[in-house]
């Protein structure tokens, strides 16, 4: 039988509405290092920033070429949106007015992996709102149509959360990859990475994968770990690299020459500006701003320009974007601190009539969302 895997990342939607997310990309090149590494896939085919149209094409093509499928697995890297209990992928050249015929529905994305009869189909989606309503939704990809034989659902994320990016790979891409080189040697079973997934976001407030398995959890995703060993090197690496700066600053000294821990302190301090330093370049970079601000000759005319410069974060745009991706981050410093509370919604009437409505529809509460200039910069926001 053959086992066949569909990589798609969409880095540039070619949209106003959505940002170019370079990363996904990336995470294409990275699952299929790790699929290839497997040896189990006859037939791994990538698409980067391809139209709707594009992929529908390459699935039919791939469909009509095939034989018997073992197994199917599908990756996608890129914008999603939710309409309706329906998610669609963002694909190249987007429209939301035309989201069915520009963009790809999963009752679609379904219907098309349900033709190759695969005795596994694998989906790993990492995307804004992926898991939505999988389960409680009439089209969820359980319910209708031909029934999966063995199926696996990889959502990066609830249908109210945001799916994070990254500097070199998306979060979730980059924590699947971890969950497969995470056992060493012996079978790695799909229901192996669904634990090991489990274990990474735990502790992750803003992103929580959404998974669903339809089998009898001895499907195999790799039949020996130490196939990976390759894989598992470069992603230590990379992790080490990324997990300290002050190792790239201590590295240039000698095998010879061992510093005391004075010494490495007094090496890294001098690595970080002072705040002299970071001082001048943040009015640097505001000075620019004003005097290309004040140039705007054009719309003086018809509006009234003003710049203003604030040395806390009492007034931000999209406060609950910010404080939860500084949440999520594993940052070094604590300059800014970002903070989310709940407190207890007020309800009309008071008293008796608010106890009467918390006890018939339960406590709901509001989040408030802060941020916090911890240091003495000034000129912090603009």
């Amino acid at each position: 039988m053959q086992n066949i895997a569909i990589l798609v990342g969409i880095a540039d939607a070619q949209s106003s509405s959505y940002d170019k997310l370079p990363c996904c990309l990336k995470d294409v090149d990275a699952i299929y290092n790790l699929l290839d590494s497997c040896g189990k896939y006859e037939r791994i085919e990538t698409l980067k920033d391809v139209t709707a149209d594009q992929l529908r094409d390459k699935i039919r093509e791939i469909f009509l070429e095939k034989t018997d499928v073992g197994e199917l697995l599908f990756f996608y890297s890129g914008h999603g949106l939710t309409e309706d209990e329906e998610f669609y992928f963002v694909l190249n050249e987007f429209s939301r007015t035309n989201k069915n015929s520009t963009g790809m529905s999963r009752t679609e994305l379904h219907s098309l992996l349900r033709d190759f009869s695969a005795k596994v189909t694998v989906t790993v989606l990492d995307a804004c709102n992926s898991g939505v309503n999988l389960i409680k939704s009439a089209n969820h990809p359980l319910a209708t149509g031909k029934p999966f034989d063995s199926f696996y659902q990889f959502a990066a994320c609830n249908s109210n959360q945001k799916a994070s990016g990254g500097h070199c790979l998306s979060v979730f891409t980059d924590g699947f990859i971890e969950a497969a080189v995470s056992k060493e040697n012996g079978v790695i079973y799909y229901s192996d990475l669904l634990i090991h997934l489990r274990d990474i976001f735990e502790t992750n407030t803003t992103q929580s994968p959404y998974f669903i398995a339809q089998s009898g959890m001895t499907d195999v995703f790799c039949d020996d770990g130490e196939k990976l060993e390759r894989i598992r090197k470069q992603y230590t690496n990379v992790e080490s690299e990324n997990g300290s700066d002050s190792v790239a600053a201590t590295s240039e000294a000698s095998s010879s020459e061992k510093l005391n821990p004075v010494d490495t302190l007094s090496r890294f301090e001098k690595s970080v500006p002072s705040q002299g330093v970071a001082q001048e370049l943040i009015d640097s970079l505001f000075n620019e701003f004003k005097t290309s601000f004040d140039k705007l000759n054009d719309t003086k005319e018809f509006f009234e320009l003003r710049s203003e410069n604030y040395n806390d974060y009492g007034i931000v745009n999209h406060p609950q974007d910010i404080v939860d991706t500084l949440i999520s981050e594993n940052r070094l410093d604590r300059l800014v601190t970002a903070e989310k509370v709940r407190k207890k919604k007020r309800r009309w009437g008071g008293g008796a009539t608010a106890a009467f409505y918390d006890i018939i529809y339960g406590v709901e509460n509001d989040v408030e969302y802060s941020l916090i200039n911890r240091s003495d910069l000034e000129r912090v926001h603009s």
